[in-house]
């Protein structure tokens, strides 16, 4: 699955535009913590969220990951939001993440749209309750 970025680019800011500069020193940190270096541990489905404007993780991160997983075989989705930086602001980007994010879990977990009566938990705390409570009505 492939970037849906409207037109937008994942490709990574200038250095001088970036918030946060790399310390060299922690390069091992920064290494051991990166997702990218543990791609070939990752199995499940990854949805990959990113703001095209991030001055904090540059999104051409986004777009490096997205490939890794692609070679690997694992379903992965990207979607990049143009005007967007390092967490979102603008309702409608905000409204459409969340959309994204929950047709991937019905999809990633099998889930049939529609069914929001069913039982997904088997924990009887998070369950319990009305269809109408667990529903927030």
């Amino acid at each position: 699955m492939d970037a849906q970025n409207g037109g937008g680019s994942l490709k990574s800011p200038p250095r001088s535009a970036c918030r946060s500069r790399p310390h060299p020193e922690a390069a091992a940190t920064y290494r051991a913590r990166s997702p990218l270096h543990a791609v070939d541990r990752i199995a499940r489905p990854v949805l990959l969220v990113h703001g095209l404007e991030d001055t904090v993780v540059p999104p051409i991160q986004a777009r490096v990951m997205a490939e890794a997983l692609e070679r690997r075989g694992v379903q992965h989705v990207l979607v990049a939001f143009p005007g967007e930086g390092h967490g979102f602001r603008r309702p409608e980007s905000i409204r459409r993440a969340l959309e994204v994010e929950l047709s991937f879990y019905v999809a990633a977990l099998g889930l049939a749209p529609g069914k929001a009566d069913r039982l997904l938990a088997t924990d009887g705390v998070i369950a319990a309750g009305s269809p109408d409570q667990r529903q927030g009505r």
